[in-house]
């Protein structure tokens, strides 16, 4: 469980990621042991913010960070709603966390926290190191499935036995394959992220295609 000298976060990030493949507007596991898992957080810390920068909102979806604070308003006692300030306009993981800079920076908040599951925290870590280059912060990392209760395990190896467990793996495979070209990597990762319309529809849909294909090879 969690264990810190550190009691007080000013203003913790929770990433976004999916939502369900097979469900209209339904969060995908993920999502879900993140709100379980940041009911927990903010029963062992004095959390002032919880900061959604995930989105991007269009006329045809609403954003997922909105759905994913409709969640955890589910889950926290009412003293924290007001503490959840969404700003729904970012597609990528770096894109979140350059938001997450700014508002910090406007709020003045100091001690910092960053929640995501564990398959998606190497690349979180790098891309936090990548925003943050030279700029002093004291941050935490907190991964879902490590600060989840006993009550929440059931989910939790729902997700770990799920296809969108697979299509996560495999979504950062390829994000790490692209961001390990010389040069032009990241520019890559930066001009496909123009192409998606919003974050949590198409993605995990495109990752799903080509789980597909390799299956087809192998079996091939």
């Amino acid at each position: 469980m969690l264990k810190s000298r550190l009691k007080k976060i000013d203003a913790i990030l929770i990433h976004a990621y999916w939502y369900d493949i097979k469900k209209s507007n339904s969060l995908d596991l993920a999502n879900k042991i993140q709100v379980f898992a940041i009911e927990n957080i903010c029963k062992k810390f004095e959390v002032a913010n919880i900061v959604i920068t995930a989105g991007k909102i269009s006329k045809v979806h609403p954003a997922i960070g909105y759905e994913l604070k409709r969640q955890i308003k589910m889950e926290l006692p009412t003293k924290f709603h007001e503490k959840i300030h969404v700003y729904p306009t970012q597609k990528t993981t770096i894109g979140e966390i350059k938001q997450f800079k700014r508002t910090i920076a406007t709020n003045n908040w100091k001690q910092m926290a960053v929640l995501g599951v564990s398959l998606h925290m190497p690349r979180i870590k790098r891309d936090f190191a990548k925003v943050f280059k030279n700029v002093e912060h004291n941050t935490l990392f907190f991964e879902a499935e490590k600060n989840l209760s006993q009550k929440d395990f059931p989910t939790l190896k729902k997700y770990i036995n799920s296809k969108e467990h697979t299509l996560l793996k495999l979504n950062e495979q390829i994000e790490k394959s692209i961001e390990n070209i010389p040069i032009i990597g990241n520019i890559l990762l930066e001009t496909v992220s123009k192409f998606l319309v919003n974050k949590g529809y198409f993605q995990p849909k495109i990752v799903n295609f080509f789980y597909k294909i390799s299956n087809i090879k192998t079996q091939i």
